[in-house]
């Protein structure tokens, strides 16, 4: 089953007023997926705006509080209703502006570049320790987040990430 995760673009206020419990797709232009953490975010933030993979892949302390620290949780609706601190979400996460303005900008080879280069890290490696045999569908995900972030580009509004177990 996994985790889904739905990447979506809104205004601050928008996602802060929105009733996010089911998911934004019918809100708010969303592109859905699974299993895009906030582990695999942090590392597609540090892979297309340059910020030192080596580290991160070599140091899970330095990667989680990167990750931590770029991709912000904004909103635990679980607990906002009343769930406590152990909620199963849904969680609701803020895309950096650096990675938004970055996706927004990547021509059809970059994609192809960083999807490659993302689909190689270890944040793709399965419970078993295997990597992904094909990665065509990493490397579209990647094209079609690029164009959600033209579009929060253009609009001028946020990119988020919906999480739910």
């Amino acid at each position: 089953m996994g985790i889904l995760t739905d990447a979506f673009v809104a205004t601050e206020a928008q996602m802060h007023a929105a009733d996010l419990a089911m998911g934004p797709d019918t809100l708010f232009p969303t592109l859905q997926s699974k299993n895009i953490d906030d582990l695999k975010l942090a590392m597609l933030d540090a892979l297309v705006t340059r910020r030192g993979v080596a580290d991160l892949e070599h140091d899970p302390e330095i990667f989680v509080a990167y990750s931590q620290k770029r991709i912000a949780l904004v909103r635990d609706i679980g607990r906002e209703r009343g769930m406590g601190d152990e909620s199963e979400g849904p969680w609701i996460s803020r895309f950096p502006d650096t990675l938004v303005l970055r996706l927004a900008e990547l021509s059809s080879d970059d994609i192809t570049h960083y999807g490659t280069a993302w689909s190689a890290s270890e944040v793709w490696r399965d419970h078993r320790g295997h990597m992904p045999d094909d990665i065509s569908g990493i490397i579209e995900y990647l094209r079609d987040l690029c164009r959600l972030a033209r579009l929060a580009v253009t609009e001028q509004k946020t990119m988020y990430m919906w999480m739910s177990l």
